[in-house]
């Protein structure tokens, strides 16, 4: 079995296309040498900088809290004016989407490679 470590290249073009109609914010599970390292330079293999994608990113080892930790969703909510009410939560860990909706936020399971839009119908 191969596991593949990274941001498809598809998944980053799927991200513009959102962000042209949606405000989007990421929540990630990270340390900081991750986050300086492979997920910044991940983010720019279609030639852009994460702030292309994101209205704004909240790394876990910067908020010392972690999803599924309720405090690291209600942070982002409080920091980026989100309203739980009016936003989805896409995440591949069924414990983050269920903590999520617990918050009142909509959540989708991520669990294959279909466009996030097919999730948004």
């Amino acid at each position: 079995m191969q596991f593949l470590i990274g941001i498809p290249v598809e998944r980053l073009n799927e991200l513009e296309e959102l962000h042209k109609d949606y405000r989007l914010y990421l929540l990630s599970n990270t340390n900081k040498v991750m986050w300086e390292g492979k997920i910044l330079e991940e983010f720019k293999k279609a030639g852009h900088d994460m702030d292309f994608y994101f209205d704004g990113v909240i790394p876990s080892f910067e908020e010392h809290c972690y999803k599924p930790d309720a405090a690291i969703f209600l942070r982002a909510a409080e920091k980026f004016g989100i309203k739980p009410e009016e936003t989805i939560f896409f995440d591949d860990s069924l414990a983050n989407v269920e903590a999520a909706q617990a918050l009142g936020f909509g959540g989708v399971h991520v669990v294959d490679n279909r466009p996030f839009k097919e999730f948004l119908k």
